[in-house]
């Protein structure tokens, strides 16, 4: 667990040192008469945001891979000694991870 979470934090110090998230905002419409926005958007992006995200969520499907692996070598083990239901409470918060990061764009940056 230290290696993933070492490996994890290296990917992400690696983005904010190299890419750091940028507040980007776009204005979509504008008062004729004085000029001021009325409506816009805004969002956080960095100049090589699709490779880090990319490889974060490669790194966390890489973990669920793994985990599931383990589910299917331990399957066989005595109910005395099985984990099963935290196991399966840890896949489901790793898949939960990955898909809530890849639908979501991170809404916070300085």
């Amino acid at each position: 667990m230290i290696s993933l979470l070492i490996t994890m934090s290296a990917i992400l110090l690696t983005w904010q040192l190299v890419s750091p998230l940028q507040w980007e905002r776009e204005v979509l419409d504008t008062d004729p008469w004085t000029g001021y926005p009325t409506e816009s958007i805004g969002r956080c992006t960095s100049d090589h945001y699709g490779a880090f995200a990319g490889s974060c969520a490669a790194f966390i499907a890489l973990c669920l891979v793994y985990a599931l692996r383990i589910c299917y070598k331990t399957h066989n083990i005595p109910i005395e000694f099985s984990e099963s239901k935290y196991i399966a409470m840890s896949i489901f918060f790793l898949f939960q991870l990955l898909i809530l990061g890849a639908n979501t764009h991170l809404g916070y940056c300085s």
